[in-house]
């Protein structure tokens, strides 16, 4: 057995080719969980040396290879026992980017990267040696397909579904709008190194006496991997002069602070899930060396600042437990704590509602104890333009993927002005700033969000929650100094609810057509038909009437202390209709307006499109397949399949109209065909149907993805 560090450049160009067993699964890396990542991580690196930064490969994982016998002058070839996700990923990847460059001119660059997916003709014995990679059976013809294209309109539809098709196909639209930002064949060729040299892998390559199946088992056995932080720690203390009396006092006084709950637990850091001190680790990074560092980066780059310091470790461990300690104190007031309403606690606790823990860097660099204090006016003027710059944003729906890139600039910039100048300085660049990556969103821009889209649909359940608790506490007289209730409203307890519910067909039955129906679907998603309660009302409770014994309006009456909802019951002390909610959504929209304000006028291009595509009756709501139907998404004829193995066998058929077909009965939403279909069993409709039976992509799938295109 042989080990070793490769990058691309020792894997791949050699005249060589990794065949995946038959007996290995099919390719099954998606999106979400892997290209995504693997994309940003490149970028970041690349980004990192284009702005000069001397930043170390990128671990992407171990492969196990077993060499088999080869005649000399033809292609070495080895059987793939592990990694093979990995090795498929990676050709489809290089491809996309030659493609990319080919498809711009940048023939240097795409000649380049032709050796490390394409064998020497010369030394093919057959044809299909010619690819450096061969996947298994199931996945050969898209793979084929794919690496003899160069645009992904070329790939022929009866295998456009392939998982193999759909990386080569975001690989290459994410290349394409990289190219568009960076505009240049010089800094182009930066990704190429990156992918030429800046990528590591361990191989472990395996004799052929050896036993594969032993080696595979090992890699793979269930333990506890050892976290960033784990690494980070060890490094630190072994670099510490001392004896175990020095050791164990340095530990005590600035390191036990990572071993409580509150570190130790895992938190979501967009879609990944990493305990919250690795997080905390990868965040401070970029606070102090002003550039992006990746999760799977932290250790390497926490030992590239230690070396280019040139700083005591006892001194770097000071300045990481004062801030850890300040940022775990201020976290843990964010929900409840005395001071949960002060700039800094509201802003963390609003950043996790949000999902924009990308921000955290400028936190910490607020925090750093080796640098003044910033006057409190001015830190409540920063807190206050970052919040309305990302809570407005989120509202809006605008493009969070330049955050972390963004945040870097932000630090950078504000390093550049006296600290007493901090919220002024933050304030002016958030104003200043117009393109869509970046733009602070307009009063006439959320109100347009609020008022014409299902707010309820398109924003999370706890963002949601968040607004309402900011409107609440306004309504307390909080923060300010004119309280009118005894406590701010204790967060992240409450429940959201629906006044007028969203199966209100049968207590609250309306005479109208169709559309009639759409409407008030539509209307019940709007922010001016939520409110907050202390505890969720059961079903009966909540599809309740709004009045009469039992009714709704008893029941959040008889059980709540929310301004809000008695608010909204007032409102509606006679009945609860349209018309109010519409009512009460423009109150609230001013409310949040006032909350965070923004003293710009900029609207984004992309969300006037969709403005002026929507007219009246056709607003975006998800009861309706209609919508996907006339957007091209599903088509008439087009056959769906069960998501649940229980149900394997079962099927539907989209109807005109956007009806379903099941058995012969026409079902007039996805649900309805559900319970056809399962002998009347509950179940969620959108996420049951799934448009085929070897993938996972349902029906909520498509609406949001439909809504992301839009948005």
């Amino acid at each position: 057995m042989e080990t070793k560090i490769s990058t691309p450049n020792g894997m791949f160009y050699s005249n060589i080719q990794y065949e995946v067993p038959l007996f290995q699964r099919p390719y099954v890396w998606n999106e979400s969980d892997q290209w995504v990542h693997l994309w940003e991580d490149i970028i970041a690196r690349t980004e990192n040396v284009i702005h000069g930064a001397k930043v170390p490969p990128h671990f992407l994982g171990a492969v196990v290879l077993q060499s088999t016998s080869s005649m000399p002058g033809t292609i070495s070839k080895y059987l793939v026992i592990d990694g093979q996700q990995r090795l498929v990923t990676l050709q489809v990847l290089i491809h996309a980017v030659r493609c990319a460059f080919k498809n711009r001119g940048y023939g240097r660059l795409f000649r380049r990267l032709s050796s490390f997916v394409e064998n020497n003709k010369d030394f093919i014995d057959q044809k299909d040696d010619f690819y450096v990679v061969w996947p298994t059976n199931k996945d050969r013809d898209a793979f084929r397909a794919v690496m003899n294209s160069d645009v992904d309109t070329a790939i022929d539809s009866e295998i456009s579904k392939s998982r193999v098709v759909g990386a080569f196909k975001f690989f290459l639209a994410s290349v394409d709008e990289w190219l568009v930002e960076v505009d240049s064949e010089e800094k182009a060729s930066r990704l190429a190194d990156t992918l030429f040299d800046g990528l590591e892998l361990v191989s472990i390559v395996l004799q052929a006496s050896e036993n594969p199946q032993q080696i595979f088992e090992t890699l793979n056995a269930r333990g506890a991997p050892l976290t960033a932080v784990d690494l980070i720690k060890n490094f630190l203390f072994q670099r510490l002069d001392g004896d175990a009396a020095l050791l164990e006092s340095v530990h005590t006084k600035y390191w036990t602070i990572f071993e409580d709950d509150f570190w130790t637990s895992e938190v979501s850091a967009g879609r990944l899930k990493l305990q919250r001190s690795s997080l905390f680790f990868s965040h401070w990074l970029v606070a102090r060396l002003k550039r992006v560092s990746v999760a799977s980066e932290v250790f390497n780059d926490f030992k590239d600042y230690v070396f280019k310091s040139n700083r005591s470790v006892e001194t770097i461990l000071s300045a990481i437990s004062v801030t850890a300690s300040d940022f775990r104190r201020l976290s843990l007031d964010s929900f409840s704590g005395p001071n949960s309403l002060d700039p800094l606690p509201t802003l963390i606790y609003r950043l996790n509602c949000i999902d924009a823990s990308t921000m955290t860097p400028l936190i910490l660099w607020v925090l750093d104890p080796e640098k003044p204090p910033i006057p409190t006016d001015q830190l409540k003027l920063l807190c206050s333009s970052i919040e309305s710059w990302l809570v407005r944003r989120h509202i809006v729906r605008a493009t969070t993927k330049n955050y972390n890139r963004f945040i870097v600039e932000l630090v950078d910039r504000l390093e550049g002005f006296d600290r007493n100048e901090a919220g002024s300085q933050i304030f002016s660049i958030l104003k200043g700033e117009i393109s869509e990556s970046n733009y602070w969103p307009s009063d006439a821009n959320v109100r347009e969000a609020l008022s014409n889209y299902p707010t309820y649909r398109l924003l999370s359940k706890t963002s949601l929650r968040m607004i309402l608790e900011a409107i609440e506490d306004l309504r307390r007289g909080y923060p300010g100094l004119k309280q009118l209730h005894e406590q701010p409203l204790i967060r992240n307890k409450c429940t959201v609810e629906h006044l007028m519910p969203q199966k209100w067909e049968k207590n609250w039955p309306i005479s109208g057509t169709l559309e009639d129906a759409a409407r008030r679907n539509f209307l019940v998603n709007l922010i001016g038909n939520l409110t907050l309660v202390t505890s969720s009302l059961n079903s009966s409770l909540s599809n309740a009437a709004w009045k009469g014994d039992h009714g709704k309006s008893e029941a959040l009456g008889g059980q709540t202390s929310i301004l809000l909802t008695r608010e909204a019951l007032e409102l509606g002390k006679d009945d609860w209709n349209q018309d109010l909610i519409l009512q009460r959504t423009e109150k609230l929209i001013t409310d949040i307006i006032h909350i965070w304000p923004s003293p710009t006028n900029h609207e984004s291009s992309k969300y006037l499109k969709i403005k002026s595509s929507i007219i009246e009756g056709k607003t975006l709501f998800r009861q309706s397949i209609k919508v996907l139907v006339d957007a091209g998404i599903l088509a008439v004829g087009q056959t769906l399949y069960s998501s649940s193995s229980k149900y394997s066998d079962k099927t539907c058929i989209v109807v005109e109209d956007g009806n379903l077909e099941v058995d012969g009965v026409i079902c007039t939403s996805p649900s309805r065909a559900c319970k056809v279909a399962t002998g009347w069993q509950s179940a969620n409709g959108w996420t049951f149907w799934r448009t085929s039976a070897d993938n996972d992509v349902t029906l909520d799938t498509l609406w949001e993805r439909h809504i992301e295109r839009l948005l």
